[in-house]
């Protein structure tokens, strides 16, 4: 194996190992890292396939590396990668060895237009609370999985499909009723 010699800029030191091991000065060395685990890790990520999502990537590191990162997802405004209309299902009856990925990859095998899986999960715990929605861009495909994948096994157990509800974003305040005299 032959040796190589590092050369830098003429006039450059070359008496010290910095980050990359040869004492190259057109290196810094490294800022220092906060030793304790509290230092925030962000990951901020983008050219992602548009059904993988926040949540989606922090299941990622949690069960892969066994850490809980923050995850900034960049979506480019210019590339198409819009906002346009969504047509939700419900899946219900999901156990705990499925995840987004299996969800989605699941739908998306079947219908084109599927965007996303998101599986609800409890705050404290992180497991899977069994169920969970999945989007389409398409309204026929929706109309199509809300029928065929009707008692389709995901894991270990057929799903339950229904339409989903559209979340509000006003809170609804509900109307006092009136008192009946009763007797």
């Amino acid at each position: 194996m032959a040796e190589y010699t590092a050369t830098g800029p003429p006039g450059a030191a070359t008496n010290g190992s910095n980050i990359n091991g040869n004492g190259d000065a057109n290196f810094a060395p490294p800022a220092p890292m906060p030793s304790s685990n509290e230092a925030a890790k962000t990951l901020w990520m983008g050219e992602m396939e548009g059904w993988m999502d926040e949540t989606f990537i922090k299941n990622i590191c949690r069960t892969v590396l066994g850490e809980d990162v923050q995850v900034k997802v960049i979506r480019d405004r210019n590339s198409g990668d819009d906002r346009g209309p969504e047509y939700s299902i419900f899946v219900g009856d999901l156990g705990p060895e499925v995840n987004e990925f299996v969800l989605v990859s699941l739908f998306q095998s079947r219908f084109p237009s599927c965007k996303s899986a998101k599986i609800m999960t409890d705050a404290m715990t992180g497991q899977s609370r069994g169920y969970g929605f999945v989007r389409f861009s398409d309204e026929s495909d929706q109309q199509r999985a809300l029928v065929e994948m009707q008692g389709v096994y995901c894991g270990n157990r057929p799903m339950r499909i229904s339409t989903a509800t559209p979340k509000t974003r006003m809170a609804v305040t509900a109307k006092p009723r009136p008192k009946v005299a009763t007797r």
